[in-house]
């Protein structure tokens, strides 16, 4: 694989004009993470938003950050591609169960978090609300402007 540097006006553009999609990558507590996000670009930052908690934290005290952009805009994929695409890249899932893993590690980590007082339930009404925090409310149940 060919690693090539890119100018910061290259960058710039092809975060603001490419994709919207994107991964941010970090180590927290020893291991890699991984979250996907949109986003959005401007010559000074790139912008995503995430839920409060553990990963927010650790993206925050995390060095060094890597951040990673697909190759296509979100708008491209649709329905109507998916054959093609299938036909041209294959099924990549064709092959997931033939070395199946195993979901002790993931079982442990819940049991020390729960151990740890924290729930499996990064969103409202678990988390305390913020101050200055607007009102929740579920846009189904919101009062429609008259």
């Amino acid at each position: 694989m060919d690693i090539e540097e890119l100018s910061r006006e290259e960058c710039l553009r092809l975060l603001q004009y490419e994709s919207y999609v994107g991964r941010v990558a970090f180590i927290a507590e020893g291991r890699p993470m991984i979250l996907p996000v949109n986003y959005l670009a401007d010559d000074k930052a790139v912008v995503f938003s995430t839920a409060p908690g553990d990963k927010l934290t650790n993206l925050r005290e995390a060095a060094p950050v890597a951040f990673e952009v697909d190759a296509i805009r979100p708008d491209d994929l649709t329905i109507a591609v998916v054959p093609e695409r299938l036909r041209q890249l294959g099924d990549p899932w064709a092959t997931m169960d033939d070395e199946p893993n195993s979901l002790e590690p993931l079982l442990e980590l819940v049991a020390r978090d729960q151990a740890n007082g924290l729930v499996d339930a990064p969103w409202p009404p678990v988390y305390p609300k913020m101050e200055g925090e607007p009102p929740r409310v579920a846009p189904s149940r919101a009062k429609k402007a008259r």
